[in-house]
């Protein structure tokens, strides 16, 4: 009887999709496909809102330009977009104070500084968790 695989890369090894998994050109597209739908998959499993499920499933197309009020896919994108940044943060991208999501929030540099220092432990404690 063969020995059970320890890990999921194990159980690929000898398989041309462990090749796709080190392919740097490759793997991050598909993982920006395949993420919402597989977030929302598991989202709806959990029995989560449905405000949740449909800001998850929108998450990539949030910077866009729409009209109405804020709601929650405008604070995952900038709470995402914030917690991608390098520790210190320094200067934001401007790109990040542009962005029509930011601009909803009616959020400036100032604002920006005082959320990541504030809530610089849970960042990092959830880097830390999700292995980021």
């Amino acid at each position: 009887m063969p020995a059970r695989p320890e890990s999921a890369k194990q159980c690929l090894l000898g398989t041309p999709l462990i090749g796709l998994l080190n392919d740097t050109a490759a793997y991050p597209p598909l993982v920006q496909a395949w993420h919402p739908r597989i977030a929302r998959a598991i989202l709806v499993h959990w029995e989560m809102a449905p405000p949740v499920v449909e800001a998850v499933q929108g998450f990539d197309a949030c910077d866009r330009e729409r009209e109405g009020d804020i709601d929650l896919l405008d604070v995952l994108w900038v709470g995402r977009s914030l917690a991608a940044l390098p520790r210190p943060p320094g200067e934001l991208p401007p790109a990040l104070l542009e962005s029509h999501p930011a601009r909803r929030l009616k959020l400036d540099a100032p604002a920006c500084q005082a959320i990541l220092v504030e809530s610089a432990q849970e960042i990092d404690s959830l880097n830390s968790a999700l292995g980021d």
